[in-house]
């Protein structure tokens, strides 16, 4: 799976699903996912594939929760600030909503059920990125109102949490 990135948007996502049946499998997925991390379903057989340590579904909560946090922590500071005299005209943070990790619909037209997982996890996981940048980018944008724990005057691309459990799979030398 790839994304593409702005500072308030992931998108272009992709997923991969392959035949271990074939010789070839390993080889291709090594190349696939060279200097990247993976994230699996919960059907990967992760003990036969070179994936290091792969994210998975469950992992996306270091990301759901930080944002849902930073929700909280804006609105609050925000409602604060507003109460300031002539302030209180300031219209509301539109904050994106963030996805509910226990949503398991796989909905779509009837195909490979391996390659609609892969596809719907990484459209949760493009739609929870999305909501952190967007988060962040509404914080950027009024860094100058809130406190000093939020006023970082540029987007932090991950939540901390997250981006400890970000490990890419090593390159290796072609074989």
């Amino acid at each position: 799976m790839s994304l593409e990135v702005s500072c308030s948007a992931a998108g272009h996502t992709n997923a991969t699903t392959l035949d271990l049946r074939d010789v070839r499998a390993l080889d291709l997925l090594e190349q696939l996912v060279a200097d990247r991390v993976v994230l699996i379903t919960g059907a990967t057989a992760v003990d036969v594939l070179p994936v290091g340590h792969p994210l998975t579904r469950d992992d996306l909560r270091f990301l759901t929760e930080p944002t849902q946090q930073l929700h909280t922590e804006l609105l609050c500071a925000w409602d604060e600030w507003r109460s300031k005299p002539g302030k209180k005209d300031l219209v509301d943070i539109p904050l994106p909503a963030v996805p509910d990790l226990a949503d398991r619909d796989i909905s779509g037209p009837a195909v490979d059920p391996a390659a609609q997982r892969a596809l719907s996890l990484a459209d949760l996981l493009s739609r929870c990125w999305t909501a952190w940048l967007m988060s962040e980018s509404e914080r950027q944008k009024r860094a100058s109102g809130l406190p000093e724990e939020l006023s970082q005057p540029s987007v932090r691309v991950f939540p901390q949490e997250f981006a400890t459990r970000l490990t890419p799979v090593p390159l290796r030398a072609y074989r």
